[in-house]
């Protein structure tokens, strides 16, 4: 996934995830890369597309996962959230959320709750893909 690294109607990154919590059960397939792609429209967001990169070669779409998702953004800041829930499991919804600091870092994280608890959570910091 190549896109030029303009936030003219959106940005690609890549993300390294820092930092997870496994819940009840040790991942046998870890993720090592997020891939985010944002479009907008120049005022609100128009989609964002969240790839999970396996260490087994695997790659997990949201938008495979996930169903009713919601995507907002921070009026007047680079902060997006979309919400979701799980497609095979109903119990479990999801927030994913990406955000740029004042230091022009971005940021991606996640957090999956069961019922009002939290049963994962991943922060991954960010860069964007130069390209094309």
């Amino acid at each position: 996934m190549q896109a030029k690294a303009t936030w003219d109607g959106g940005v690609n990154l890549e993300c390294a995830v820092v930092k997870t919590t496994e819940g009840y059960k040790k991942d046998a397939d870890p993720i090592y890369k997020v891939v985010v792609e944002l479009s907008h429209d120049g005022h609100a967001p128009m989609s964002m597309k969240v790839l999970h990169m396996a260490a087994s070669g695997a790659v997990y779409d949201r938008d495979d996962q996930y169903v009713q998702t919601n995507l907002t953004n921070t009026p007047g800041k680079l902060e997006y959230s979309w919400t979701g829930t799980m497609a095979k499991n109903r119990a479990y919804t999801m927030r994913g959320s990406l955000w740029r600091n004042t230091a022009n870092t971005w940021f991606y994280s996640e957090t999956q709750f069961r019922g009002s608890a939290q049963s994962y959570g991943m922060l991954s910091r960010c860069h964007v893909i130069e390209g094309e």
